[in-house]
């Protein structure tokens, strides 16, 4: 991914949960309603296998990398130097954890 592209992509990684996040349970509230709550059931873990085998045809477009912690002697001291530093990276962090804390409450 290009460097111009990141900000893109996180918006759409963005759309894409609030989307599942509103839609989901909808849907699964109708699916409940006209075949029941196994076949629903059913049919989630089959779009989790549809996922899986989506992204396994996928072709990656540079060299895989391992995260920075598993590469540098810093360890997550230079992740978290690298998130705090990044706008985009920082703002995306902070509204999953956000999210993330909102919805155990």
């Amino acid at each position: 991914m290009e460097a111009c592209d990141i900000n893109a992509a996180n918006s759409l990684e963005t759309l894409s949960y609030t989307i599942g996040g509103v839609a989901g349970p909808a849907i699964a509230g109708f699916l409940i309603a006209q075949v029941g709550a196994p076949l629903t059931v059913l049919v989630d873990v089959a779009s989790y296998f549809i996922f899986a085998l989506l992204l396994a045809t996928l072709n990656p477009s540079g060299p895989l990398r391992l995260p920075t912690a598993a590469t540098n002697p810093a360890g997550y001291g230079a992740t978290f130097r690298i998130v705090s530093g990044t706008p985009v990276l920082l703002s995306t962090t902070l509204s999953s954890l956000s999210s993330t804390l909102a919805k155990a409450r």
